[in-house]
């Protein structure tokens, strides 16, 4: 940008997305013939939407995104105060920050993986909340060690993030409904974070840049407290109690032989016989 200006970084911005639309297409994937739809279109539409809302916990992951959402848009402005105001650097050192970031992401990017096999998707979630909390308040810092720390905290926790919440989508989701499912996801979070971006610009040109920084900071908190207290798998029946003991008296010359399972019974009972 700082060389060339903005059209080539524009250029080689739609360059990326072409080499990956390449590499996409380059895949070899063996799909089943779709289904015919059984129902109406707007019911067959709805159904991913439909299936996050009822499903309590995929109900509380879009609650908390929706939360995040809400505060993280204001980002897309107050970074570029944060490096003019904050720092007193052009504009061009956002590619720097960027950079930073980029590095905070690949990082936990890579040891995401790790931690997931070891605690679940769920766990993590109220910690990378708290990541880019904390990295957003490092930012309203107007020193530049302080800020990049923050920044690279903020990278290391959108990653977490994101590979945390499409996990717990994805492994409580059908396959023949995930295309749907993520879809609605990406809708009831995408118009809070458009709102955000909007509310984030007006205030931004209005008022100190750390007041909305420290709004940001305090929904995305908000997200983490609402994630650690909702997201919790809810045990099934069998898990709640240890099967029951059977203590039975056996006369002098009998053995017991255990009864198949009944259906409609919750308990078996010994049939003794002499």
């Amino acid at each position: 940008y700082a060389g060339l200006g903005g059209p080539a970084v524009a250029i080689l911005d739609a360059a990326t997305f072409l080499l990956s639309a390449a590499a996409l297409l380059a895949l070899r994937v063996e799909e089943p013939a779709p289904v015919p739809a059984e129902q109406h279109f707007l019911r067959e539409a709805s159904a991913g939407g439909r299936h996050l809302l009822g499903h309590p916990l995929l109900r509380a992951t879009v609650v908390s995104t929706v939360i995040c959402m809400l505060a993280l848009g204001i980002s897309e402005s107050a970074f570029f105060a944060v490096i003019d105001e904050g720092l007193g650097r052009p504009v061009e050192f956002l590619g720097v920050l960027g950079a930073v970031q980029g590095v905070g992401a690949i990082v936990a990017g890579i040891a995401i993986t790790a931690v997931i096999r070891r605690t679940g998707e769920l766990r993590p979630i109220p910690w990378a909340f708290a990541a880019l909390a904390l990295g957003i308040l490092l930012c309203t810092s107007g020193s530049l060690p302080v800020v990049v720390t923050g920044v690279l905290i903020f990278g290391g926790g959108l990653p977490v993030l994101l590979v945390c919440l499409t996990t717990t989508i994805q492994r409580r989701t059908p396959a023949a409904l995930q295309g749907r499912a993520f879809t609605a996801y990406e809708l009831f979070t995408g118009v809070p974070q458009l709102l955000s971006i909007l509310g984030g610009a007006i205030a931004v040109s209005l008022i100190d840049y750390r007041i909305p920084l420290l709004v940001m900071a305090c929904g995305i908190a908000a997200a983490a407290v609402y994630s650690a207290l909702r997201l919790r798998e809810v045990p099934t029946g069998s898990e709640l109690a240890d099967p029951p003991v059977l203590h039975v008296d056996v006369a002098p010359g009998g053995h017991i032989v255990e009864q198949p399972p009944v259906v409609g019974h919750d308990q078996q009972r010994p049939v003794v016989r002499p």
